[in-house]
């Protein structure tokens, strides 16, 4: 739309330019009332007619040159500004992930912490059954030995209690056995989950550097890029406005010289007029 306006306004003030040097036609009358023959008057020089129109063209074609290179630097820029933004969605996506592994690791220490308290639980409790059925053999063969010499019978019952207990202590210390190995499992599977957990998270964070890096390094190219695209507009406007101001002397300058041709012209034309008019009074005097 400004593009447009600043046409139209440069036409009119060329079609302006250009009638301010056409002299418009005068018309004297002498003191009897009759018409005096008109001055010539002089046309405006077409070869700087043509010089002034040129130049306008070339400004002009200058200004559209100029428009569709700014619309260039703002398509670049705009594409920039969109590549900075997805490496920064990517780079909360990456910040996320590792919010989340590290909340992983945190879990799986704590699952570690509880399954090892729970074995010191287990083998606590199995050092008790161990111990009772210690204690409930010794009881047995002291009620063997007591047994023995009061009966037969009471022997082969206290044999067959000692049995128990020595078959209960071997069912514990088996299901110990099984316990502790399904334990040191689970523990070798934590550790082994854990030693991933961390390659992961190491990875994780040297991609997380690498992104931040490659970002910084494209806000780096932008804000260069934008620098060297705003000194260039300076300079640019700079030299066009240098352009304008020359071009608007010259045309002052020659808007000042048709004006005073045309006041010399004018004044010119009243002296003839004066002097044909005083020729006429002196014929009219001397007839």
């Amino acid at each position: 739309m400004s593009g447009a306006y600043e046409e139209e306004e440069g036409d009119i003030a060329e079609a302006a330019a250009i009638e301010d040097w056409n002299l418009p036609p005068h018309v004297f009358e002498g003191e009897d009332g009759e018409e005096a023959p008109a001055q010539e008057t002089r046309d405006p020089d077409p070869v700087q007619d043509d010089d002034v129109v040129l130049e306008i063209q070339e400004l002009k074609r200058k200004n559209v040159a100029l428009l569709g290179e700014l619309e260039e630097k703002e398509r670049t820029i705009e594409e920039l500004r969109k590549q900075k933004a997805e490496q920064e969605a990517a780079y909360s996506g990456l910040k996320d992930d590792l919010e989340e592994a590290v909340e992983g690791q945190k879990i799986a220490q704590n699952t570690y912490t509880q399954k090892e308290q729970e074995a010191e639980a287990t083998k606590r409790e199995l050092e008790s059954a161990k111990q009772e059925a210690e204690s409930a053999k010794k009881e047995a063969e002291n009620t063997a030995k007591e047994a023995e010499a009061k009966c037969k019978t009471v022997e082969e019952a206290a044999r067959d209690q000692a049995e128990a207990a020595q078959k209960r202590m071997e069912e514990l210390q088996s299901s110990f056995q099984a316990k502790q190995e399904a334990f040191e499992l689970e523990v070798a599977d934590l550790k082994k989950s854990f030693v991933e957990l961390q390659d992961r998270h190491k990875n994780q964070v040297a991609t997380i550097a690498k992104k931040s890096d490659e970002l910084k390094a494209a806000n780096r190219q932008i804000a260069e890029e934008r620098k060297s695209h705003d000194d260039e507009l300076t300079l640019r406007a700079t030299r066009l406005l240098a352009e304008e101001a020359k071009f608007l002397a010259q045309q002052e300058k020659m808007k000042s010289e048709h004006a005073k041709e045309k006041e010399q012209m004018v004044n010119d034309h009243q002296e003839e007029v004066s002097k044909v008019s005083a020729d006429l009074r002196a014929a009219r005097e001397a007839g």
